[in-house]
């Protein structure tokens, strides 16, 4: 009658992507060319009209992600400017080394003024690990990143907006606001929460091919509702039929919430709602 997507926290979502890329034996680098395809592909559709891309990595592998797909655009006729924060491409290490070699390939070099205005901002500065305040260089580029947005350019963020707790939802300090958000592997749980809801725009989510086996014993804290289907009711029922709800609460002075729930419980089809309340919250 209803399917559900689970919501996992970041430390999850990192074991999940650990047990992929040990599935696949290529340290994540196959997993990250997936990413930067979906999210081109994603770009494409969002701005048509786009030729010009700032991308902004980071030096983990959600900047690894924005350097093959700053190679993949300008494979394809972008005009890209590429920074990488801390400029230091040969601290890079695993899947973003491969990713930073891939980039060099395609005729890329390092901008080293600040990020400057193009159709489209690219975030790939921090993914789910960030835990903490954006400060100095990265602060600055965030900075810049929200002008541009408030002059008409576009934003997509690789896999969450930066400056955002992937598990709570919350801004830690400077945040991006993003337009859309292409997600990785796993749906994360501050997708759904907090005012990351909104700074994320609208979010893309592939799973790059990840199987449900590489999430095997790991409790999601949470589902989101993705569909309802409800069985067609004959002509001839009645309310006995349709099941009997009850929602139970109501502190004294705050008996509107179980209001809210019957309401709501009568409106997604129950025949007969109850309430049961302490007799203090009836006043």
């Amino acid at each position: 009658m209803f399917s559900l997507q689970p919501l996992y926290t970041a430390d999850q979502v990192r074991s999940i992507d650990a047990r992929a890329i040990a599935r696949l034996q290529d340290e994540g680098f196959g997993l990250m060319q997936r990413a930067a395809a979906f999210s081109l592909k994603t770009l494409q559709s969002c701005w048509p009209q786009a030729r010009s891309l700032s991308v902004l990595a980071g030096p983990g592998n959600n900047g690894g992600d924005a350097l093959v797909l700053a190679a993949m655009a300008r494979q394809q006729g972008y005009r890209v400017r590429l920074h990488l924060l801390g400029a230091q491409p040969e601290a890079l290490q695993g899947a973003a080394a491969q990713a930073w070699a891939l980039a060099e390939s395609a005729g890329l070099r390092l901008a080293t003024d600040p990020p400057q205005p193009a159709c489209v901002q690219v975030d790939g500065l921090f993914g789910t690990g960030l835990a903490r305040p954006l400060r100095g260089e990265a602060a600055l580029w965030v900075e810049a990143l929200q002008g541009y947005r408030a002059q008409g350019q576009g934003v997509l963020a690789l896999d969450i907006p930066s400056g955002w707790h992937a598990d709570t939802g919350q801004a830690l300090g400077p945040a991006v606001v993003a337009d859309h958000c292409c997600s990785f592997v796993a749906r994360k749980l501050g997708l759904d929460l907090g005012g990351l809801m909104d700074a994320a725009g609208q979010v893309h989510f592939d799973n790059l091919g990840v199987r449900a086996e590489d999430a095997t014993g790991l409790q999601a804290p949470a589902h989101r509702l993705l569909s309802v289907h409800w069985p067609a009711r004959r002509r001839g029922q009645h309310k006995g039929d349709c099941g009997h709800v009850l929602c139970v609460g109501g502190a004294p002075e705050y008996a509107g919430a179980l209001v809210l729930a019957g309401e709501g419980a009568l409106r997604a089809g129950a025949g007969k709602v109850s309430l049961l309340s302490s007799q203090a919250s009836q006043h």
